[in-house]
């Protein structure tokens, strides 16, 4: 089964852009994609990493914060969309929705914020 192999550590840099509040990674942190034995992919998070988290737009933000229990698969997914790997949209979705799921979070909402970043990038 695939994890995240370290805490997830941030700061809050005092900056927002379009609205989101903008955080550094002040720690590494890795998803291992596979086993953790035996991964396919290994995901390096570096510290210094800037990310705004999940983006929750603001009718919904008051609900879902951008650092609720779901930062680490929206980190790993800003990284991962980012210009550091040639992955496809569809793809990088597919592994933001499982992050989730490797998180535990409630089915519902995981599949609410996948099909959020499906769609908003079609």
């Amino acid at each position: 089964m695939s994890s995240f192999t370290e805490e997830l550590e941030y700061e809050f840099t005092g900056s927002y852009l379009n609205g989101n509040p903008i955080y550094i990674i002040t720690k590494n942190f890795s998803y291992a994609l596979g086993s953790l034995e035996s991964p396919i992919c290994v995901f390096n998070i570096p510290a210094g990493y800037l990310t705004d988290m999940a983006s929750i737009p603001f009718p919904i933000n008051f609900l879902f914060k951008p650092n609720g229990p779901w930062a680490k698969a929206a980190v790993l997914h800003d990284y991962i969309t980012g210009e550091f790997f040639d992955i496809s949209r569809i793809v990088a979705d597919g592994v933001f929705l499982e992050a989730m799921t490797v998180l535990k979070i409630n089915l519902f909402i995981a599949y609410l914020f996948y099909f959020a970043v499906r769609f908003a990038h079609l």
